[in-house]
């Protein structure tokens, strides 16, 4: 029935505000599909958006771990590395101490020729050293001696692991002492060529023992990283599962529910044009009276 009072314009009204929520939830859903987000904005899930946001901000600190445990290990590698040249100068000072043992056909000078090569190994273990660095951060002179530095490796803020490389230089890598670094070999108002060389034996033996110590810590520590970092990448990949659960669109049920407005937004239109010839009629019959 066609009411010419108070709501004449009643049908057209309603068309035309329903057509209007049609064509908004159309924009809304254009842009849900275009950026393949459930949430575009906090209004269309407050408490999903403060959700999302938080396993955002753990994603993110559990990527920056996952980086800071792979440079720690990257460090690690470094320092075994120069470790390992250093494993073989220690190997060539025993050669010559034992050579220096061989008193029955060296002769003084030939002596003097193998402590010369001697100290300058020595001398090199400690440039190697002091040499050896991590983005430009010194690791084998005692930088990361015990109790060593904090590498972190988790999103919350005690979530930390010591890196710990001691001290391996010359005075230091005889056990942490400084025995290497007072060994001759050759001869003294005390003792012979061939007693500092058995001297200078027993504290390679010594120091090579501390190396392999040193080394297998660093190994440890390492194996230690990469199970941290099997970890962090799939603590990341599962909390990113979970947000995606919330912010990614259904894009099969946004297409069912977009096709699904496009008919209702050609129905509303058309509903309108009706609305609006019933009105012409009706002005139509009142003109032929």
């Amino acid at each position: 029935m066609a009411i010419v009072n108070t709501n004449f314009n009643s049908n057209v009204l309603a068309s035309l505000n329903n057509l209007r929520l049609t064509d908004y939830n159309i924009q809304v859903s254009i842009m849900k599909l275009s950026k393949g987000l459930r949430i575009v904005r906090a209004s269309d899930d407050p408490s999903g958006m403060a959700i999302a946001n938080r396993f955002e901000s753990q994603i993110r600190g559990l990527r920056q771990a996952t980086i800071n445990a792979e440079q720690a290990s990257s460090m690690l590698q470094t320092a075994y590395s120069v470790l390992d040249e250093t494993d073989e100068i220690l190997l060539r000072m025993r050669d010559l101490a034992l050579k220096v043992m061989n008193q029955a056909t060296l002769t003084t000078s030939d002596v003097a020729t193998l402590d010369s090569e001697f100290d300058s190994l020595r001398d090199e273990i400690t440039r190697k050293g002091e040499a050896a660095t991590f983005n430009s951060k010194n690791i084998l002179d005692g930088t990361f001696a015990s109790p060593g530095q904090k590498a972190q490796i988790g999103a919350a803020a005690g979530d930390q692991l010591s890196i710990i490389i001691e001290s391996m230089v010359a005075a230091t890598i005889a056990n942490a002492t400084n025995a290497l670094a007072n060994v001759q070999l050759t001869s003294d108002a005390v003792n012979s060529a061939a007693g500092h060389a058995a001297s200078a034996l027993s504290v390679l033996d010594t120091s090579l023992d501390y190396l392999g110590t040193v080394q297998t810590s660093l190994g440890v520590q390492e194996y230690r990283l990469n199970s941290i970092i099997n970890d962090l990448t799939a603590q990341e990949i599962n909390t990113a599962a979970a947000k995606s659960n919330i912010t990614d669109v259904d894009m099969a049920a946004e297409i069912s529910y977009f096709a699904r407005l496009q008919i209702l937004s050609q129905a509303g239109t058309a509903m309108l044009a009706q609305a609006n010839s019933l009105q012409e009629r009706i002005v139509g019959i009142l003109e032929d009276l």
